[in-house]
């Protein structure tokens, strides 16, 4: 397959790219998104931009066996296009690392509870440092959220395989660069170009990520973007463009 890159912030231009907001008002029966139609068919794969709650959610409904999701309060035309899915594996992108996502322990329970899901995440990605120790050390939460992780991925490498097994990965440290579009279906995503991350300190305990300037590219027919919001000045109201509020 011969693809092109299209800039990030050009993302527009792309079908098959949807804010995770958008998408949850599409399984949540909002009027105004109800005519959404995400792309759940032309390929096995899905790529979630972020790793928090919201990403976590958007995650278990492309993954939940659809029987189960029958029974919950999920909009119907959201349920219809769901049972016909070709999504089997969603990838949850971060930069930073398992001790730094910005997941709270119920919320991934009860993603790592879904039957006949495997969970993916690479052995060195766990790896932890000093400054990780202390950050966990300083946080129940963060240690408890590496602890479900760690336990998920021992766990998935003793499971036996199953055909109609799904499967999570989480990606640590990388972050988007370029979305790609193939040749085949003009002007529709087929992956994103993503680039690793190393963590480095910030000061006060906190760690930052940086590009390293090494690249890989990740295939898929859906993204969706969950790394927060940024919010629109309103007419007559002071509004500080570079922090996105009002002042």
């Amino acid at each position: 397959m011969v693809l092109k890159v299209t800039k990030i912030l050009a993302f527009q231009s792309l079908s098959g790219i949807y804010s995770a907001r958008e998408f949850v008002w599409w399984y949540n029966g909002h009027p105004d998104y109800s005519s959404l139609k995400p792309d759940l068919k032309s390929s096995d794969t899905a790529v979630i931009l972020g790793q928090g709650n919201v990403a976590l959610d958007v995650a278990r409904i492309l993954l939940r066996p659809r029987t189960e999701l029958a029974s919950t309060d999920i909009a119907r035309h959201a349920l219809s296009a769901l049972e016909e899915s070709s999504i089997r594996k969603v990838f949850l992108v971060g930069r930073r690392g398992p001790v730094q996502a910005a997941l709270t322990a119920k919320e991934l329970r009860e993603v790592l509870g879904i039957k006949n899901m495997h969970i993916r995440i690479k052995e060195t990605d766990l790896t932890v440092t000093p400054a990780d120790e202390e950050e966990m050390k300083n946080s129940r939460i963060r240690k408890r959220i590496y602890e479900l992780l760690s336990k998920a991925a021992a766990a998935a490498g003793t499971s036996e395989s199953d055909p109609d097994q799904r499967e999570l990965h989480f990606v640590f440290f990388r972050q988007p660069d370029r979305f790609l579009e193939s040749n085949e279906r003009k002007g529709h995503v087929s992956g994103v170009n993503l680039e690793k991350t190393i963590l480095e300190s910030a000061g006060s305990g906190k760690q930052l990520a940086v590009g390293t300037g090494e690249f890989e590219d990740l295939n898929c027919s859906l993204v969706l973007k969950a790394i927060g919001y940024k919010s629109v000045p309103i007419n007559g109201l002071p509004f500080d463009h570079k922090k996105g509020g009002i002042i």
